[in-house]
């Protein structure tokens, strides 16, 4: 698993049609199928049920939905904080006194 088929996962349970997700992930259908067949080969279980329209999502496909949300937040969150931390290092500081200190604080 990694984060790429989480989101076509994710997308998939959503939209509750591989044809839409496909769209809106700007990628085949039967990319996403094959994906999908494949997330469902590794983890040993059906994620969806595709002998229904709309698509329905099993039990196990709840539990992964869930989890992987929760871990594409976490990765999101970290970028994020990164990005930040990053611009804390290359950051500008402005802070102003009065001229009698300036020069006691700053000498040449």
């Amino acid at each position: 698993m990694d984060f790429r088929e989480m989101l076509y996962i994710t997308t998939v349970a959503d939209c509750r049609s591989i044809t839409a997700a496909a769209r809106k992930l700007y990628i085949s259908q039967p990319s996403l199928s094959h994906i999908v067949s494949k997330v469902e080969q590794d983890v040993g279980v059906k994620l969806f049920d595709r002998g229904t329209s709309p698509l329905t999502i099993t039990y196990a496909g709840e539990k992964y939905v869930e989890t992987a949300r929760k871990i594409l937040l976490m990765s999101d969150n970290l970028r994020k904080e990164l990005i930040d931390a990053g611009l804390g290092e290359k950051g500008r500081i402005n802070f102003g006194m009065p001229t009698e200190r300036a020069g006691i604080c700053f000498r040449q």
